[in-house]
């Protein structure tokens, strides 16, 4: 296969960072679940956690470089005190997006719960791969199901998808295996009607995105034999459309440790900002805008088919 940064420089294009916008904050790779699709190893033995004190210089650096948008993930940030110091320290400075699994929201050991979400109006980007039971736990595991489908209805309760509520759920989803997803639109259709009749679910929008060769997933592409065919699947997809619009471009990624990236998935393949590990406390000004993006193959990813925008 062709490298990504030989495509893109056989296209004449090119990836260099703006004006951040966005801070993806990840949070830890501790996780109640080990998802089969998962771009990272996240998982209930993972002992990567943000710490307090990370989180205080995270907070500072939203407010040097003024982000209007924090984007909070992990693993589970359900079970992250710094998950909850973030959404603390930053509400009213800046708007937050929080991103789950739905099974770690409705678990005893959660410090996240729904009514704090709710009470604090921030808007939850939910994974959900199917409606249908057992595709859903062929990803996620035995008894997630009926796990997610509680937490949505908890979510719905307190006014998560209904309209004029102002408190937005949208749904994030991955193919089961090593295939592009169907159209945004379609898989959107399918999940309001099977949702809604099966279930009396609701929510706002949804995100179609293919599945990230890194992780847990490589790992699963290298058993079946598929890495290889997978990647020359993603590269005879590839849309230059799709490149002036790349979340890498207006946005930044920070680990537990501080470490900043690109974004969350060069944050899984080892490839820190500009190559050198910078930390979130000593990052100033001009805050990485003009500095190239780093790229390695797994980009193919983002700019198959309608893209990771």
């Amino acid at each position: 296969m062709t490298p990504f940064a030989e495509t893109l420089g056989l296209r004449g294009l090119t990836l260099f960072r703006e004006a951040p916008e966005t801070l993806l904050v990840n949070v830890g790779s501790f996780c109640n679940q080990a998802c089969s699709h998962c771009h990272h190893h996240a998982g209930p033995g993972e002992t990567d956690i943000m710490t307090l004190e990370t989180a205080a210089q995270v907070a500072d650096l939203v407010d040097r470089a003024g982000f209007p948008l924090v984007d909070i993930t992990g693993g589970a940030p359900e079970f992250s005190e710094a998950a909850v110091f973030l959404m603390e320290t930053l509400k009213g400075r800046c708007g937050i997006i929080f991103r789950t699994n739905l099974t770690a929201l409705v678990s005893r050991a959660a410090r996240v719960t729904p009514g704090l979400l709710a009470e604090r109006k921030i808007r939850i980007i939910a994974s959900f791969p199917s409606p249908d039971r057992e595709e859903f736990e062929a990803q996620r595991g035995r008894h997630t199901f009926d796990l997610a489908i509680s937490a949505m209805r908890k979510l719905n309760a307190l006014g998560y998808g209904v309209p004029g509520s102002g408190l937005i759920i949208d749904l994030a989803v991955n193919p089961l295996g090593p295939e592009l997803p169907q159209a945004q639109n379609e898989i959107s259709a399918i999940f309001k009607k099977r949702l809604s009749e099966d279930h009396g679910l609701h929510f706002n929008g949804l995100f179609a995105f293919a599945n990230m060769p890194l992780g847990r997933f490589r790992e699963r592409l290298g058993r079946e034999g598929l890495r290889e065919s997978y990647l020359n699947m993603l590269e005879k997809a590839f849309c230059p459309d799709t490149v002036k619009g790349l979340m890498c471009l207006k946005s930044l990624c920070v680990d537990h440790r501080g470490i900043l990236y690109d974004c969350d998935f060069n944050l899984a393949a080892n490839l820190p900002l500009t190559g050198r590990e910078i930390r979130a406390a000593d990052f100033f000004k001009p805050f990485g805008e003009g500095l190239p993006v780093a790229v390695e193959d797994h980009c193919y990813a983002c700019t198959a088919g309608a893209g990771f925008t």
